[in-house]
């Protein structure tokens, strides 16, 4: 089985977990549900597209998973209905194509042998890990403003519900890349498909944390809101990119040693 197809199962399992830190699923909808959701602003539309347009791009795994297909996985995000539906749909399929090369899914075909505890030693560490914490408290902090003037103010300002639907994401990566950092085996290709998982959970969070950043400027800039907070979220978000850039450097170290 290819490690896209691992991981696709990692993914799936994922999915199932927290939604307060699910990297794929996460949205505005999500955290604020409600019993009819209300038609989107066109700005709405256009910075979600862009949100899950680059978790799309980004991840062969949920790619795989949607059958290279953008649309479907857009429209499943706002339908739980449609995402179990789709999902289901594309496991049989991976698992009849699969079938038909006489494969089963790895967990159906792994000795017990093979599989050891060590392996997932110190899973779940993240939740200590300083640098989600900070992340996470960040990430609270704007959210909790950006909806009392988005929501609760009726201030619909474009840049503010950028913040709004991608701030999680940030930490949410950041879990992403720290659920398998902790992995310990004495197999070489493990620890470097970990390692590369990794590098790709944290460019991602980068690259929400560069949005959220650029958008935290310009509410700055246009005096919108609490603009002491926006200024302090900015000095923030450059001490999380720092930090981060920092793992990626010792990532990208351990692939080259």
């Amino acid at each position: 089985m290819s490690s896209v197809r691992k991981r696709a199962e990692e993914l799936i399992r994922k999915i199932q977990e927290n939604g307060d830190i699910n990297p794929y699923l996460f949205s505005i909808e999500h955290r604020n549900p409600t019993p009819e959701r209300p038609v989107r602003l066109p700005h709405e539309e256009e910075i979600l597209r862009e949100q899950r347009r680059t978790i799309f791009d980004q991840d062969e795994s949920v790619q795989e998973l949607f059958g290279d297909d953008f649309e479907t996985y857009n429209q499943s995000i706002d339908s739980p209905e449609l995402l179990i539906e789709s999902l289901e749909k594309r496991i049989q399929e991976l698992s009849d194509a699969l079938s038909a090369q006489g494969i089963q899914l790895v967990r159906e075909v792994l000795p017990d042998d093979m599989v050891s505890d060590e392996l997932y030693e110190g899973e779940g560490d993240w939740e200590e890990d300083p640098l989600y914490e900070k992340a996470n408290v960040w990430a609270h902090r704007l959210f909790k403003e950006a909806n009392t003037l988005y929501n609760e103010q009726g201030i619909k300002d474009p840049h503010v519900y950028r913040v709004l639907v991608n701030v999680f994401l940030v930490p949410a990566k950041i879990v992403y890349a720290s659920s398998g950092a902790y992995i310990i085996s004495d197999d070489s290709d493990i620890e470097d498909l970990d390692a590369r998982i990794s590098l790709q959970g944290y460019t991602i969070s980068i690259m929400f944390l560069r949005r959220i950043r650029e958008a935290l400027l310009s509410l700055v800039w246009n005096q919108c809101g609490p603009v002491s907070v926006w200024q302090q979220g900015v000095v923030a978000a450059d001490e999380i990119a720092f930090e981060i850039q920092l793992r990626m450097i010792a990532l990208a170290k351990r692939l080259t040693r």
